[in-house]
């Protein structure tokens, strides 16, 4: 089956792609551009045999749907997705407890993005997505992403409850983040091979998916606000894994 393309455009997505390997069809360049960057990006891209060609902004913009482009928009091959189960070699190559997320209702672009960044600089193994219930890897995902999204593996999957039945037989714990648990995320022990489970920031998680889950837990609020951006709260509980799982390490060696 012949490869489909897409577009992702800006300096870093683009930079990251390059350094990626990822298949280029073309770069599409701004005329008369004078940023160090983007010649380096011009000068990377010739290196590795991709065809350059130069456009007037207005064109850029008309490609790209946005003129927050930043000068360049690459045309690559789809982004390769991998099945769920490919993702627990991820943690075996690193020598780490599995850690997943799993993203249930992230259907805004930036939001996914934003997630993929923040999953990507905790070191998450990688990201399950809902095939019906999630933002497709689209340019905006990749340019709020700033390059992150070349280098998380991603799984989509039908159904997302009976995935998580599969990784439970697979030894995985399963925590969800649920605006009413009573129990703080930072209550439980992380670490453990686990999946963060992450809902939309309207609904929260489905009901099937919250009751599949081995814990729900919660990040309190102090002020007026009752809830946090999904993205906030995705970034919150990913480090908190790495915290836990840290110190945890550090406390095995002093015993």
């Amino acid at each position: 089956m012949a490869q489909t393309s897409s577009k992702i455009y800006g300096i870093n997505p683009v930079k990251a792609a390059l350094e990626a390997k990822r298949p280029i069809e073309k770069l599409w360049v701004v005329k008369s551009f004078r940023t160090q960057r983007l010649k380096q990006l011009v000068s990377q891209a010739r290196q590795q045999g991709i065809l350059v060609q130069y456009l007037e902004k207005s064109i850029l913009d008309r490609k790209a749907e946005t003129p927050h482009h930043q000068g360049v928009i690459a045309v690559v091959a789809e982004k390769d997705l991998v099945e769920w189960e490919d993702l627990l070699s991820v943690a075996n190559d690193r020598g780490e407890p599995t850690f997943l997320t799993i993203l249930d209702g992230i259907e805004d672009p930036h939001n996914l993005g934003a997630i993929v960044r923040s999953a990507v600089a905790a070191g998450v193994h990688g990201l399950i997505l809902s095939r019906r219930h999630c933002a497709p890897i689209s340019p905006v995902v990749s340019k709020t992403a700033a390059g992150a999204l070349e280098f998380m593996a991603m799984a989509r999957v039908g159904n997302l409850a009976r995935t998580i039945e599969q990784l439970k037989q697979k030894g995985l714990w399963i925590i969800g983040a649920d605006v009413s648990s009573a129990t703080p995320y930072w209550e439980v022990a992380l670490d453990m091979p686990l999946a963060i489970v992450i809902g939309s920031e309207g609904k929260g998680l489905r009901r099937l998916v919250r009751e599949k889950c081995d814990i729900l837990v919660s990040i309190p609020m102090y002020g007026k606000v009752q809830s946090l951006n999904a993205t906030v709260a995705a970034a919150l509980m990913f480090y908190e894994v790495r915290r836990y799982r840290l110190k945890t390490l550090s406390e095995k060696k002093k015993s």
